[in-house]
């Protein structure tokens, strides 16, 4: 595969894989800041269900591994033809 894939491939994999942390940092912090503004009861629904989170690992580890395992396959080489 071509690097510009690779790289691709590995960052792609990573954003996927931090998801789930993200997910809860930012409900955490809209929680905080409700809460400091006078908030008296806060309701924040929709929290990540544990197979979608479970679901980012695995792709995002796969998307990784496919891109560390085809570096080390060696790239076909083309000849120019005269």
């Amino acid at each position: 595969m071509k690097t510009a894939v690779l790289i691709t491939l590995i960052i792609g994999g990573i954003v996927v894989i931090a998801l789930p942390p993200l997910s809860d940092a930012w409900r955490a912090l809209l929680l905080t800041r409700m809460l400091e503004h006078g908030a008296t009861s806060v309701n924040i629904e929709g929290e990540m269900p544990d197979l979608y989170r479970a679901g980012c690992m695995v792709v995002g580890a796969a998307m990784v591994l496919i891109a560390v395992v085809a570096s080390f396959v060696p790239r076909a080489t083309t000849r120019a033809v005269a």
